[in-house]
């Protein structure tokens, strides 16, 4: 082979390798280019078998937190709220209680009517008629008629437990029965005397009246009553006499128990 086509085909051989490697796709010289792996996928396992489909669930909750209301409440309304009330009827319980000096079988009681004026929340105006019965301070039986007369002041009017101070006027019919030995020209002859009493005093007091109702109140009074006999025969016939002295007088005092129902309107 001559010399020169040596070269010239090693030339050629060169140049188809160096062209190989920047052969465009699809050239007609080029190897086809070889195909790109295929990795297989995997086939899936067998899935877990699905829970079953217990419908909707309802939604969590969380535990609600307890709200603590810091507000104080409301004091209550006191009695005074309610509309004032100006007049009542009234009774009441009456227990007389004397000294150590009284008779042995001293035992006295009555009860009381009337009516209550209150124009005002701090005052009370109270006319009452007692009726009084039992065995007197010198043993004698007695039937006591009496009309009072009291003003009362309350301290606390706007409560329902209210303290008061009253005084008044007292004017009483008593009739006496008691027998005593009179002297006659047969001698000592025990005899039925039967008088009347007629009485003008004062008293006066301290109480508590509790009003548990809009309309109802009771009351508990400790009273000191002094008074003076009035009538014709006071003079001549004394209705005390001390037996040492032998002194007379027709002034007395005693104390007085009374616990009384009052209805307002």
């Amino acid at each position: 082979m001559p010399r020169r086509v040596v070269p010239c085909i090693a030339m050629l051989l060169i140049s188809g390798t160096a062209a190989a490697s920047e052969c465009p796709p699809g050239d007609w010289f080029c190897e086809p280019a070889p195909k790109p792996a295929v990795v297989p996928t995997p086939e899936p396992g067998p899935s877990e078998p699905a829970a079953p489909d217990r419908g909707p669930r309802a939604p969590t909750r969380r535990p609600e937190q307890p709200q603590i209301d810091l507000r104080l409440p409301p004091p209550p309304p006191p009695v005074s709220g309610a509309r004032h009330r100006r007049w009542a009827v009234r009774t009441q319980l009456l227990v007389p209680f004397v000294d150590s000096g009284a008779a042995s079988n001293y035992s006295m009681g009555g009860l009381g009517f009337g009516g209550r004026a209150r124009p005002e929340e701090t005052v009370a105006l109270d006319l009452t008629l007692d009726s009084i019965a039992g065995v007197d301070y010198v043993g004698r039986r007695r039937t006591e008629l009496a009309l009072d007369f009291a003003t009362t002041v309350f301290f606390n009017p706007r409560d329902r437990v209210q303290g008061f101070f009253l005084a008044g006027l007292n004017w009483s019919r008593a009739d006496v029965s008691y027998k005593r030995y009179e002297l006659t020209p047969a001698g000592n002859v025990k005899r039925q005397v039967d008088d009347t009493y007629y009485y003008f005093g004062l008293f006066a007091g301290l109480g508590v009246e509790w009003r548990f109702d809009s309309r109802w109140s009771t009351d508990f009074t400790l009273l000191g009553v002094l008074r003076n006999r009035t009538d014709s025969k006071a003079d001549s016939n004394p209705e005390f006499i001390d037996p040492k002295t032998k002194l007379a007088t027709n002034a007395s005092g005693f104390g007085l128990l009374r616990l009384g129902l009052n209805y307002y309107f």
